[in-house]
């Protein structure tokens, strides 16, 4: 269980990684080797400075960077959408849509 403090390093750690993720997901990233690679170390590095180490020993930390790009991976199309904008939402959607779009799309969402 987290403590308040750490918690608050946890969500910092992820605005932060966000920001640094928009340079590196580029045109077509998930099919550049080059692309893909440059998310996953920066997803790792990311975490590395500043999640607290306490709760996250290596194979929790591991499995934690696994899960944040796999998450990256679904959540953000090639094409520069992303299930957190309303352009990633299928025809006819709204706002409202967007938590139950993400919790069933398994591909890149892409609008119709």
């Amino acid at each position: 269980m987290l403590t308040a403090g750490e918690l608050e390093v946890v969500k910092g750690s992820a605005k932060k990684l966000l920001s640094h993720l928009h340079d590196k997901l580029v045109l077509d990233w998930r099919s550049k080797a080059d692309a893909s690679a440059a998310v996953f170390i920066a997803i790792k590095r990311s975490l590395d400075e500043d999640l607290p180490e306490d709760p996250y020993p290596p194979a929790v930390f591991e499995a934690k960077v696994q899960v944040v790009y796999n998450h990256v991976l679904a959540a953000y199309g090639d094409d520069g959408t992303s299930v957190y904008t309303m352009s990633a939402l299928p025809a006819g959607g709204n706002a409202a849509d967007v938590s139950a779009y993400h919790s069933t799309s398994t591909a890149s969402p892409t609008p119709s």
